[in-house]
């Protein structure tokens, strides 16, 4: 049996060579050609542990990486993991998706399966992709092919991990496209639950990310309540979860990003509204989670205008592009630090930019100038650490802060720079999100 999977970014790419690990013959397809061309040439273009290796070990053999889908094969399955992009009022655009069911559809023969692993709002499979895939074949969902759907839920960094030990949830067209669902996921994981349908499988995800979306924002929330109370809401959060099973606070930090739960929460909130349901919880929670990086804007833009700094002359260095810092990823997608470039940016100061897990191109991007670590605190203004890289914990603040101008200010939005050493020295304002008890304006 063949597997080909349409879209190769974190859930099709680590799906793909997942599935290659078990013994499985897979076919990578994406309409991108620059990233097939780096497959081809036994790359990846994900910053994900272990990727590398497996390309290296299945490329040729069992990972077949291509622009367009293969000629069928008996018996073949298709999962569908393109993107599903939302704009910034939660309007979701589907052309991916309908674009990857007519080619799945024109390639259909009896027997096949096709799974939907992009995150959509409960009811797309049913309404759009089953459609689509029946008049592109001809055939007929249930009687000739099977469909289910089989959302992602892993997290990137440890992605290939999760794969095999989380459970998979399968929502089937019916029983026996449930049964084939469960038959391909379990070569990857023992562990499958089949739901009612199809669009109890859609809620899933969408509850999966909207959970951990408001569980962020509590955290977030309470860090900018303790910082206005003169607390540190690192110290009542640990006293909080110490020894008390029924608490899992969320530390608080320089906001939420990355391709999954900002989207997500969007999605939820508008599917909501299209079936006349109130989203107040996760408008809330959005407000929050959003807002913090602009908290750190009025920060810096705060420091700046009580020292009389022109923003002109001012230099901001941002440490942190990628979504998130540990595990370590490339991905910048709703990245906060680059939220908080483009505001900085578009209210005149200038911007600097490090992150070790990106590229120059994507800070850029973000409207900021690329820099080696070093150079960006040399007569900075201010320095604000955006997410929790582990090689910010090793920089030695006193040193480099000797390298900035003088008042200058160093934000810690995220707990992980060593302030220890810096001591009460004048001119040093430093700040750490949601610690009231930090020296600043």
């Amino acid at each position: 049996m063949a597997v080909s999977i349409l879209g190769l970014g974190y859930v099709g790419m680590t799906l793909s060579l997942k599935l290659a690990e078990a013994g499985q013959n897979v076919f990578g397809v994406d309409c991108n050609e620059s990233i097939v061309r780096t497959l081809m040439q036994g790359r990846v273009h994900l910053s994900e542990p272990g990727l590398q290796e497996l390309l290296g070990k299945h490329l040729g053999k069992r990972f077949f990486p291509s622009t367009r889908l293969p000629p069928h094969h008996h018996g073949s399955s298709y999962v569908i993991c393109v993107n599903t992009p939302v704009d910034s009022v939660g309007r979701i655009d589907l052309s991916p998706l309908t674009a990857a069911a007519s080619d799945v559809g024109r390639s259909l023969r009896e027997g096949d399966l096709v799974a939907v692993r992009s995150t959509v709002p409960p009811g797309t499979t049913r309404r759009m992709v089953v459609p689509t895939l029946e008049s592109c074949s001809g055939l007929q969902a249930g009687r000739d092919f099977g469909v289910c759907v089989a959302p992602e839920r892993t997290v990137e960094g440890k992605a290939l991990a999760e794969l095999g030990r989380l459970p998979q949830i399968i929502g089937g067209f019916d029983a026996s496209s449930a049964e084939a669902g469960q038959a391909l996921f379990r070569s990857v994981t023992p562990d499958t639950r089949v739901v009612s349908s199809m669009e109890a499988a859609e809620m899933v995800k969408l509850l999966d990310n909207c959970y951990r979306y408001a569980v962020f924002a509590i955290g977030n929330e309470f860090g900018l309540a303790c910082e206005a109370l003169g607390l540190d809401a690192a110290e009542v959060i640990e006293a909080a979860n110490w020894h008390y099973p029924r608490n899992d606070i969320k530390m608080p930090g320089a906001g939420v990003g990355g391709g999954c739960l900002p989207k997500d929460a969007r999605m939820m909130i508008d599917a909501m509204k299209r079936s006349g349901v109130s989203p107040t919880l996760l408008r809330a929670a959005r407000k929050v989670n959003e807002g913090m990086p602009r908290r750190i804007f009025e920060i810096v833009d705060g420091f700046h205008a009580a020292n009389r700094i022109p923003k002109n002359r001012s230099k901001i260095l941002i440490l942190g592009f990628a979504f998130k810092g540990k595990p370590q990823v490339n991905d910048t997608r709703h990245s906060p630090g680059g939220y908080l470039s483009r505001l900085l940016r578009k209210s005149g100061y200038n911007v600097c930019g490090y992150d070790p897990a990106v590229s120059e191109d994507q800070i850029r991007s973000f409207g900021a100038e690329p820099c080696e670590v070093q150079e960006g605190f040399m007569q900075a203004t201010a320095a604000v650490a955006m997410n929790d890289n582990p090689t910010f914990a090793d920089l030695d603040l006193a040193k480099l802060s000797r390298r900035m101008s003088s008042p200058c200010l160093i934000v810690d939005g995220w707990r992980i720079l060593d302030d220890s050493r810096l001591g009460a020295r004048e001119g040093v304002i430093f700040r750490r999100l949601g610690n009231g008890r930090t020296r600043g304006p």
